[in-house]
């Protein structure tokens, strides 16, 4: 279980996370079957949060922390070591060329490591990869899940402008609550009701306009 938090503004780039790590398994019964599944332990000694040598870059992990006996921290000090990383420059660096090689690099130990097991059923492990490239003042992020979302951009300029703002992956229900002042499951108990779509949606447009506690993140924002 995790909290991971991005938060963007116009003087820099913030990363953060818990430290829990979770183990579920099942009992095994009599004749070998397993059980239910259920926590058997909670470690509160989990990094996900990390950074790539001395590079102006960020990593934020949540999802799977392990592949069998490979930590996800211990695969990104690997990737921290590999020949690409060490050979990038400061006055050569591109963010959006890093996250590539990381997505790569994270492929093929889920490809080897977990090869007996179908790409669609193997554990998710979700990555945002955030830094600065060489010359530019505003940060890029790019976000993966190993093993079957490649890297996209958050946040892309638009119209030239910057976007500023926060974004949160995991057991985000209490972020939600914290940020917006909303349980968003309670749209998907309209919908179990049988409440028609296009009145949820109005009802989600009226709520974020007249409920939520606005959050400026830059002094030139015009609509939060």
């Amino acid at each position: 279980m995790s909290i991971c938090v991005m938060v963007k503004v116009p003087e820099g780039l913030v990363l953060a996370a818990d430290s829990a790590a979770t183990v579920q398994a099942g009992p095994v019964k009599e004749g070998g079957d397993s059980g239910p599944s259920g926590i058997l332990k909670v470690y509160f000694t989990a990094t996900k949060v990390f950074q790539i040598r001395d590079l102006p870059v960020g990593v934020l992990a949540w999802g799977a922390s392990s592949l069998r006996a490979r930590t996800v921290a211990s695969l990104v000090e690997e990737f921290e070591n590999s020949g690409f990383v060490r050979d990038i420059k400061r006055e050569d660096l591109s963010v959006e060329e890093l996250a590539k090689n990381f997505w790569d690099f994270m492929s093929k130990k889920s490809n080897k490591i977990l090869q007996d097991i179908p790409k669609h059923a193997r554990p998710r492990s979700g990555f945002l990869i955030c830094g600065y490239s060489v010359l530019d003042f505003f940060p890029e992020e790019y976000l993966m899940v190993v093993p079957i979302e490649k890297p996209k951009r958050l946040r892309p300029p638009t119209n030239g402008e910057p976007d500023f703002g926060a974004n949160w992956y995991g057991s985000s229900d209490a972020i939600v609550q914290l940020h917006h002042g909303r349980d968003d499951r309670i749209f998907d108990l309209l919908r179990g009701m049988g409440i028609e779509s296009e009145q949820i949606e109005q009802l989600q447009t009226k709520v974020s306009h007249e409920l939520q506690y606005q959050v400026l993140f830059s002094a030139c924002d015009k609509t939060p």
